[in-house]
């Protein structure tokens, strides 16, 4: 830190004068404090390389009032900065030291430690009192690296560009700018892009962005990862006079400067890639208000439109209502996920593929209309079925569900996030369930019939009320987390149980997944019966001590002397979860009349 005396700080700052009396105290017309407002430098230790704050940029200042000593100091407002009792005024800061990707506020003395010094920036009010009179003082802490790199800006601005070009002119102008910075992984914002000599397409499209607004243009970061041949990550910025929009690219990397820059005019907001049948939509632009309904293309560059890629209106917020025209036939994976605002869907006789989760989490779909004509689908309600009504392809949001008996299969996410439906009964018609079919919902029973074959992965994961299913024969196919993870995909729930036939493919689920199995017909439990032959006596006590010293051996599914699950339920009677010499105990108390209950 640089100190500077007070003389040299008003001259600097050409510092005016403030009084501010407190509340009936007499005040002398020449009493006043050395300033009214100040402002501050700082420069973190991230850009301490490249750059030094200039002496006429101060660092702290030396509050003095004409009217007596400073008795003492508060900060009445903000946090950019400490005052001491004697109002010396310094920018707050913090030191973190880094030891590869973790930081703390304390060094910890490992070699290759790296020290980092983080300024607070802003506004605040000094409080400075005296004997008989109280000053507010606003203090500004402000960046200079940011300072620097808003001069840079603005000189490059006063030199290349003028409002008499026309706008295409005016954008190639602030396009070319960071293209004359080299390209830098190191840096992704216009300031350190600018500091030091470089940055990446995210500090491309923040130092357009910046001249944008220092110019009055409209702009806006615009997500460029799924562009064909773009990178991960990769962001450009879309400008618009109000009429027509422009696309602006300066995140190239090359070993020459300037580095290659483009301003392209959009023909649509439509972001189109392009098939062997015509163009399929990939990404949407535009940002409309809520109650939108979007007019989709029929046509681009002559070519019909004939899809929705995976993702493209994901989390969307404002479309109200969705048309596709005719030649549209496929309708990408999430295209419309959690879509909050969408209330109608009309689909043409064109479409033939909807892919899962095309629609799920659109919790104010209530009504989907299909084309006559479509030989794959058809609609009703909120529901989409295949054409045949064979196949569950997606249901809304509600609260009570029946399934046809014409239906075999329920396809991959159809009940998918359903935060209203509580209960199902699945009919024997239906052979398969697919994969997350009911994942996340507030189901707490589900029916499963005698047809069903397959039970897909994370079918019901993340049913958090559910606490037992049974599963019956028929099913010979299981998929990974399909079941009992209620909570969380990492482990089972301790307490939930899979009922079914012995040796099915149920109970080889449940034992894989350590969950507790009870073979069909066994649910109603004898507490004490730890061995399941109908009576309660010492060799039920004997076998849940086995159980308990000797798990290896006795412990459910390690050998042919092991405990069931029933038993192990049946054995459970301490009220705490697992068999123990507490659970044995009991057992024993009972058999010998000393309780008459667990």
């Amino acid at each position: 830190m640089r100190s500077h005396r007070i003389i040299a700080a008003m001259t600097a700052l050409s510092l005016s004068i403030i009084m501010l009396p407190v509340s009936g105290a007499a005040v002398e017309a020449d009493a006043a404090l050395n300033a009214e407002d100040v402002t501050l430098y700082v420069l973190g230790s991230a850009y301490s390389d490249y750059l030094t704050i200039p002496e006429d940029k101060p660092t702290e200042f030396q509050l003095s009032a004409d009217d007596g000593e400073i008795v003492r100091c508060k900060i009445k407002s903000g946090s950019s900065v400490n005052v001491t009792s004697g109002g010396l005024v310094t920018p707050k800061s913090r030191t973190i030291y880094w030891n590869g990707g973790l930081g703390t506020s304390t060094p910890t003395g490992q070699e290759g430690e790296t020290v980092e010094v983080r300024y607070e920036t802003g506004d605040s009010v000094v409080t400075v009192f005296t004997a008989d009179t109280t000053y507010d003082v606003n203090i500004h802490v402000l960046d200079y690296s940011v300072v620097y790199a808003d001069k840079v800006i603005d000189d490059y601005l006063a030199a290349n560009y003028n409002e008499d070009m026309d706008f295409e002119e005016k954008l190639n102008v602030i396009t070319k700018m960071p293209a004359t910075y080299n390209y830098s992984a190191y840096y992704s914002g216009y300031v350190g892009m600018i500091v030091s000599g470089g940055g990446d397409c995210w500090a491309s499209s923040s130092l357009i962005l910046r001249e944008c607004e220092k110019v009055g243009i409209s702009a806006r970061i615009r997500n460029g990862n799924r562009d064909p041949g773009a990178g991960s990550g990769h962001k450009n910025v879309l400008a618009t006079d109000g009429e027509k929009y422009y696309e602006l690219e300066a995140g190239y990397g090359s070993d020459t400067l300037p580095r290659p820059y483009s301003v392209r005019r959009r023909s649509s907001l439509y972001c189109m890639k392009s098939t062997d049948d015509g163009y399929t939509v990939y990404q949407y632009d535009g940002i409309e208000s809520d109650g939108t309904v979007l007019e989709f293309p029929a046509e681009f560059s002559g070519k019909p439109v004939v899809g929705i890629d995976a993702d493209v209106f994901t989390n969307n917020n404002f479309i109200t209502e969705v048309t596709l025209p005719e030649n549209y036939a496929s309708i990408g994976q999430y295209a419309f996920f959690a879509c909050k605002a969408l209330k109608k869907l009309t689909l043409p006789a064109s479409l033939t593929t909807i892919e899962p989760g095309a629609l799920t989490k659109s919790d104010q779909l209530e009504e989907i209309v299909i084309s006559p004509e479509n030989k794959s689908f058809a609609a009703d309600g909120s529901t989409i079925y295949t054409a045949d009504r064979s196949e569950i392809v997606h249901v809304g949001n509600v609260d009570e569900f029946t399934i046809p008996d014409t239906v075999t299969v329920i396809r991959d996410q159809a009940f998918r996030h359903n935060g209203k439906i509580t209960s199902i009964k699945i009919p024997d018609s239906v052979q398969k369930i697919g994969e997350a079919a009911f994942h996340n919902t507030a189901l707490e029973n589900v029916e499963i019939g005698n047809g069903v074959t397959s039970i897909g992965a994370y079918c019901f994961a993340m049913d958090g009320n559910m606490k037992s299913i049974y599963i019956p024969p028929t099913v010979t196919e299981i998929g990974d987390y399909a079941i009992g993870y209620t909570k969380t995909n990492s482990k089972p729930e301790a307490d939930f149980i899979i009922y079914g036939a012995p040796g099915s493919a149920a109970e080889s689920y449940a034992l894989d997944n350590e969950i507790t199995f009870v073979p069909k017909g066994a649910e109603e439990t004898l507490y004490g019966d730890a061995n399941c032959d109908k009576q309660i006596n010492i060799a039920d006590a004997v076998l849940v001590m086995q159980v308990a010293t000797n798990p290896d051996k006795y412990a459910r599914g390690k050998s042919e002397f092991s405990i069931s699950a029933q038993g192990e339920i049946n054995g459970d009677v301490d009220g705490k979860k697992g068999l123990s010499n507490s659970d044995a105990l009991l057992i024993q108390k009972y058999k010998l009349g000393l309780i008459d209950k667990f």
